[in-house]
């Protein structure tokens, strides 16, 4: 159990600390200045998307469903169909697998 006096509040930062936080905000700045908070294209960050899917699909099932642009998918069991979208092919396969299941499940959980 802690003696602390919750009344007390917390030390104020350091000039070392005060340096770090403005190099931090300007370096965001930066990033914010140079488009990193803009949408991506689209289909740019199809391997995020498939994650996301592959993840809820695993948390909510037993295997991950998620599309795969490897093409020998369309040869085996795991595959279940194809989805078109705006002219992007995706082969629909189950179990996805084209990246460890740990990264599918971390944003699969943050969804």
């Amino acid at each position: 159990m802690s003696n602390a006096n919750p009344s007390t509040s917390p030390p104020p930062f350091s000039q070392r600390q005060w340096a770090l936080i403005v190099l931090l905000f300007l370096l965001a700045l930066a990033h914010r200045w140079n488009g990193l908070g803009q949408a991506p294209e689209p289909y740019q960050m199809a391997d995020e998307s498939h994650y996301l899917w592959a993840g809820l699909s695993l948390l909510h099932g037993e295997k991950a469903t998620s599309w795969s642009l490897l093409p020998g998918y369309a040869k085996t069991e795991a595959y279940i169909g194809r989805a078109e979208i705006d002219s992007h092919s995706f082969h629909i396969v189950r179990p996805a697998l084209d990246h460890p299941p740990l990264f599918s499940l971390i944003a699969g959980i943050a969804a």
